[in-house]
């Protein structure tokens, strides 16, 4: 079961981020972040049916670790959804996922003394040789900004942020319930990413995107997916490692690769397919010799 929620939740995100990548080049990141979250209040409601009201009573303990999950995990959607504007959705795909993948290695590493052996050690290599690789490479894209340099640094620091928050999250969900707390999470990072757009908006010339009904209904639909993306993952931590669950994730620079061919046709080069491929098996080497004595 683990695995199979684990499989559903890497689709359910690949399917909206995907999707997303459209709204994120022609909208503010920040903008974006806080119609798709906001939008989520709905679409997710299905999950608090799962919910008793016992373990309702139980959420305020746990709104600390919600606040900064929030505030982190809304800071790390406005720079992924700008890593966009310059990079292929697949490429933007394969630097977050590798460094969710390290950053969680790191976080266990600090705050649970779990330390890498020399395999994991080579992998953790691999994973950042390859990201290296991709980001000197020129993505000769109409519809893409060509500063690649600028969305690689916005990606990179998206994926420590984002690791932050699922680290938080997960350690509601095994503490208190996986249903609420894959809700919760999402809203309150669209709550904080409605802060932080009108904290910005009163200290800088940058404005918050305001967008139509019909508009705000579009972004509603392509972000559905989340329900079974959080919903999955939140269920899935329960069962297994989050090492291994976000491994598995990996799997959705593949996905991520598929629908954006034949939704923005951006082809990769075949150079460019081995180095995802490669970067793909170093987050999976990581755990496969996590056991390991060397």
């Amino acid at each position: 079961m683990f695995f199979l929620l684990a499989l559903i939740s890497m689709l359910g995100y690949s399917l909206q981020g995907t999707l997303l990548a459209r709204y994120a080049r022609k909208m503010d990141g920040l903008s974006l972040a806080v119609w798709r979250n906001l939008s989520l209040i709905v679409s997710m409601l299905p999950l608090l049916f799962f919910v008793s009201k016992s373990e309702w009573a139980l959420l305020p303990n746990f709104w600390g670790e919600f606040l900064l999950a929030g505030i982190s995990g809304a800071l790390s959607l406005m720079l992924v959804f700008a890593s966009l504007k310059f990079l292929p959705v697949g490429i933007s795909e394969a630097f977050r996922r590798g460094g969710v993948v390290i950053s969680l290695l790191l976080l266990g590493l600090v705050f649970f003394h779990e330390k890498i052996n020399f395999l994991q050690g080579i992998f953790v290599a691999v994973i950042l040789g390859s990201g290296f690789y991709l980001s000197l490479q020129k993505h000769h894209l109409a519809n893409l900004d060509q500063r690649t340099m600028r969305g690689i640094f916005f990606g990179i620091v998206s994926a420590i942020l984002a690791a932050i928050s699922i680290f938080l999250m997960s350690k509601a969900a095994r503490e208190l319930n996986p249903f609420i707390s894959g809700y919760i999470w999402e809203i309150t990072i669209g709550l904080c990413a409605l802060i932080i757009v009108l904290l910005r908006d009163w200290c800088s010339k940058f404005k918050f995107q305001k967008i139509s009904l019909g508009e705000f209904g579009r972004i509603a639909l392509v972000s559905s997916p989340t329900l079974i993306g959080t919903g999955g993952s939140a269920l899935a931590v329960t069962m297994g490692p989050i090492g291994i669950l976000h491994t598995i994730g990996a799997a959705g620079i593949f996905t991520t690769l598929i629908l954006s061919h034949f939704l923005y046709g951006e082809k990769i080069r075949l150079s460019q397919w081995i180095i995802i491929a490669i970067m793909a098996g170093g987050i999976i080497g990581l755990k496969l010799f996590e056991s390991s004595p060397l």
